[in-house]
């Protein structure tokens, strides 16, 4: 039984590190990501308020 589990645990592991070779298009190579277009700017003077999150 846990020979089975380990197994399928294997299969689904490989196919899972197959796809994240193809990183979606807002990764960029350098490591840093990019917005896609039209999406807001932000606002560099915005001040994030903690006690509402």
């Amino acid at each position: 039984m846990y020979s089975l589990l380990i197994i399928f645990f294997l299969i689904n592991y490989n196919t899972f590190a197959k796809t994240m070779k193809d990183l979606p298009y807002h990764h960029l190579p350098d490591g840093s990501f990019r917005n896609p277009e039209g999406s807001p700017l932000r606002d560099p003077n915005f001040k994030w308020d903690m006690s509402k999150w």
